[in-house]
């Protein structure tokens, strides 16, 4: 293909641990891709099938074994020295890349059979009490 040839593939940036091993983890992405395009060719082969295993299998220990020497170990030493120096910035900037940024979900609401989806804001669809309701009851509880 002519536009590969000129400007090649993009790639991706990724975490510090996967960048600097990039070459590595790419060799055995392809072995693992050509275990599985063999075992598609011939679903029936037992023996295709053990070697896709072994190549996924290896492939997932060494990218943990990776992670863990390459990311985690300099990551947690960074953290420290944050912390030992009193850089409160730096030190919540290194947790948040570890355990990246905090994500928010809202969750659909749905009728009592649990299939119809509520798209209405009414509380009285919603199943709520009217405003009323509550005016006149006291929030403190005399137990």
């Amino acid at each position: 293909m002519l536009v590969v040839d000129t400007l090649g593939y993009s790639t991706r940036k990724h975490q510090d641990w996967f960048d600097s091993n990039d070459t590595e983890i790419q060799t055995l992405l392809n072995e693992r891709n050509a275990a599985f395009a063999a075992k598609l060719r011939n679903p029936n082969s037992v023996k295709l099938q053990r070697r896709w295993a072994l190549q996924r299998s290896q492939l997932q220990k060494r990218l943990r074994e990776i992670e863990n020497t390459c990311w985690w170990l300099s990551k947690a030493t960074e953290i420290q020295n944050y912390a030992d120096a009193n850089m409160a910035h730096q030190f919540y900037k290194a947790i948040k890349a570890v355990y990246g940024p905090k994500s928010h979900s809202t969750h659909p609401v749905r009728a009592k059979d649990r299939i119809t989806l509520i798209k209405d804001k009414n509380p009285f669809t919603l199943g709520g009490a009217p405003p009323s309701f509550h005016a006149g009851r006291s929030t403190s509880r005399n137990c």
